[in-house]
């Protein structure tokens, strides 16, 4: 079993995996609607937030919902990921447990732990990729497979 920031940056892997087959499938489809796009969008716009936080640099409240195009959105998502790979890189593994203090939104401050805020980043994709997969079915479109185990198959 490898040890916990391995095991981090593979997820990191997986979210990454698991976005861009979601951006394809969007510009692939010709029923793709602009909620998706949206979901989407927060998901990249989350994770840069979260990044902020963690790293303390400034965020704006905007990054939640951005107003971003299907187009934007791989640079983008690449270039977070990169930037969560050279975090995890820098860190050691007794850093996990440290607090970081930050403030939602909505104005509410809160604390929470190097490894909680890097769970939340992997979780929160994969909540609402299964949220945009719901609405692609909707439309009658299948959505790609994005579940762990599909990315884990995929690496053997």
């Amino acid at each position: 079993m490898q040890n916990l920031l391995n095991q981090f940056h593979r997820l990191f892997e997986y979210d990454l995996w698991a976005n861009k087959k979601i951006i394809e499938a969007l510009k692939t489809s010709d029923k793709t609607s602009e909620r998706e796009v949206e979901i989407f969008s927060h998901i990249i716009g989350a994770g840069q937030l979260w990044y902020q936080r963690i790293t303390g640099g400034e965020y704006s409240p905007q990054l939640v919902w951005p107003k971003t195009s299907l187009e934007e959105c791989k640079p983008i998502l690449e270039k977070n990921h990169k930037l969560w790979l050279d975090y995890l890189a820098k860190i050691k593994i007794d850093n996990l447990s440290e607090k970081i203090s930050y403030t939602t939104s909505k104005g509410e401050s809160y604390e929470s732990s190097i490894y909680d805020i890097l769970m939340q980043v992997i979780m929160h994709g994969t909540y609402h990729r299964g949220q945009i997969a719901i609405l692609m079915r909707q439309a009658n479109v299948n959505p790609p497979a994005t579940d762990y185990i599909f990315y884990v198959r995929s690496e053997e």
